[in-house]
C-alpha cells in the first residue's frame, strides 16, 4: 500500500503507512531568491538589471533603456534558482 497523505501541518505534512504515522518536511520557497527572480510560463528564470539606482548622470540613455529590461538568467544559475523555488 503506497504512503497516502494524512493532513498537512505547519508546512508539515504526515504520512499515513501500514498503519503508522511519518512526518515529512516540505521545502520552504527562499524568499530572497523569490524577490530577486521570476519565473515565466515557459520556465525561463529572469532578473532585474542592476546599477539603476544612483550616478544616472554617467550613464547614456542608451544604458539607461537596456536597464529597464528583464534579462535572462544562464542556465547554471537558473537551475539553482528554480531548485529553491518550489512552488513557483
Amino acid at each position: 500500500m503506497p504512503f497516502q497523505e494524512f493532513f498537512s501541518l505547519q508546512g508539515r505534512k504526515i504520512l499515513f503507512h501500514n498503519g503508522l504515522y511519518f512526518l515529512n518536511e516540505m521545502q520552504k520557497t527562499k524568499k530572497s531568491i523569490a524577490k530577486r527572480f521570476k519565473i515565466t510560463a515557459s520556465g525561463k528564470v529572469l532578473r532585474r538589471s542592476p546599477g539603476k539606482r544612483h550616478l544616472l548622470s554617467a550613464k547614456s540613455v542608451k544604458q539607461k533603456r537596456a536597464m529597464g529590461h528583464d534579462k535572462l538568467v544562464s542556465p547554471g544559475v537558473a537551475a539553482n534558482v528554480k531548485r529553491a523555488l518550489p512552488f513557483a
